[in-house]
């Protein structure tokens, strides 16, 4: 018996280390590159009042493993292509780029405009997340369930719902990346109101550190908006 336990023991530990030399975890690649870059936070020059948040975000555990998870996908599930490169991406990361863009807008809309104006912005922002998500789920379902390998009735739903949450999670973590950067965001470094643009700055961390722990509860594009609502 102990001889088979030995056995099991050295085949398992030489699977793990055939399939992990082989896979895109082993050597430096522009999508390993792309992973350090995205999903890797650093303490940057951030306006003073916001440093303890910074660091809050930095050094918190649970953030800091849904960041490793990401990674992981972002390296091991490279399902399609994003168009302005030739990098194979998950489909919820290439989905979260539109997302992630909306909510940025979504966010700063008080340091550029007037309260009224800020306010049918922002609202316009919303509407439009709900019309990019259900646009391109409609398609993506219309696509996937006329495949004979994946017509399963059922089937398709729960793919969306993978996407989506992949997406929200993707979302959440560019937000705080974003802020984070080396290279500041033209949207919030241009906002004259040195008040009104740490005030953004901080609804981007926040919003961005709420959808990433959320991410998996949030059911569609409606729950969404509510969450958004919700973190102001």
């Amino acid at each position: 018996m102990a001889q088979h336990s030995t056995s099991s023991a050295t085949t398992g530990d030489n699977l793990a280390q055939r399939l992990l030399a082989t896979s895109p975890l082993s050597a430096s690649s522009a999508a390993r590159d792309k992973a350090q870059q995205l999903f890797s936070w650093q303490k940057t020059s951030v306006p003073a009042a916001l440093q303890p948040l910074v660091a809050e975000l930095v050094q918190d555990g649970a953030l800091q493993r849904i960041l490793a998870a990401l990674r992981w996908r972002f390296l091991t599930c490279t399902e399609t292509r994003l168009p302005e490169s030739a990098l194979m991406v998950p489909t919820g990361f290439a989905v979260s780029q539109t997302l992630t863009d909306l909510l940025l807008h979504y966010c700063v809309a008080p340091g550029w405009l007037s309260p009224r104006e800020a306010a049918d912005a922002r609202e316009q922002r919303l509407l439009e997340i709900q019309q990019f998500w259900r646009a391109f789920a409609e398609h993506f379902h219309q696509q996937i369930a006329g495949d004979p390998l994946f017509s399963e009735p059922g089937y398709c739903p729960l793919l969306l719902q993978a996407i989506w949450h992949d997406a929200i999670g993707y979302s959440g973590a560019a937000l705080i990346q974003r802020v984070l950067s080396a290279e500041k965001l033209n949207e919030l470094a241009a906002i004259s109101d040195t008040e009104m643009q740490t005030a953004c700055y901080q609804h981007v961390l926040t919003l961005g550190r709420t959808l990433m722990l959320a991410a998996g509860h949030i059911a569609d594009e409606e729950a969404l908006v509510a969450r958004i609502r919700q973190a102001g």
